[in-house]
């Protein structure tokens, strides 16, 4: 009998489904939808977003090229068994227990996200940070953010003069406490890196 030992694992389909009809620029899976939020509270150390290890997700948000925004229930996939769920059309919206809670449009091509389950931003083509309130869209009730969103939970988006314009490509956010590091308290600073390769850390 031949036993073949290497490094490599077959890895299987735990599950599946089509959640955009256009190319996915960015995704972020997240913890208990409107339980965190991105800044000081977020994970620990105060920075950072997504889900910890040892905790199943619980929804997905996916970026996409025709400037969509899409927020995806995922818990249902906890008890699907196969990965043959397809899913439905150009939209997305389904297969293997997910299910389409939300989506707006940015107005402009977007090339990457980060997001937690009370805020997610994505960085765009233009050269903006834009930031939707999922915790909001998902059902909960306090605002990412002094004011509140608009009616499709978007706020207006940030825009660095130091990006030059030029399309953000990559992007993360962490939470700075009162006094440090010059910071006040509750601002967040976010990390975009541009098409031309320029790495730019703004804070509002």
């Amino acid at each position: 009998m031949h036993v073949h030992v290497g490094r490599h694992r077959a890895a299987s389909c735990a599950w599946a489904a089509h959640v955009a009809g256009d190319y996915v620029s960015g995704l972020q899976l997240l913890p208990a939808l409107g339980a965190t939020a991105l800044g000081p509270t977020a994970g620990a150390g105060g920075g950072g977003a997504g889900v910890s290890a040892g905790c199943a997700p619980a929804g997905l948000l996916v970026s996409t090229a025709d400037g969509a925004l899409t927020l995806f229930d995922i818990r249902g996939t906890r008890s699907s068994s196969s990965g043959s769920g397809s899913g439905g059309g150009g939209g997305g919206g389904g297969g293997a227990g997910v299910q389409r809670l939300a989506s707006v449009s940015c107005g402009s091509t977007l090339r990457c996200c980060v997001a937690d389950g009370s805020a997610a931003l994505a960085g765009d083509e233009a050269g903006c940070v834009q930031l939707w309130d999922v915790g909001r869209v998902a059902g909960g009730l306090a605002a990412v953010r002094e004011g509140g969103p608009g009616p499709d939970g978007l706020y207006a988006p940030w825009e660095g003069e130091e990006a030059g314009g030029s399309a953000v490509c990559g992007l993360d956010v962490y939470g700075v406490e009162a006094g440090e590091e010059g910071g006040a308290a509750g601002a967040v600073r976010v990390a975009v890196v541009t098409e031309g390769g320029r790495l730019v850390l703004l804070e509002a």
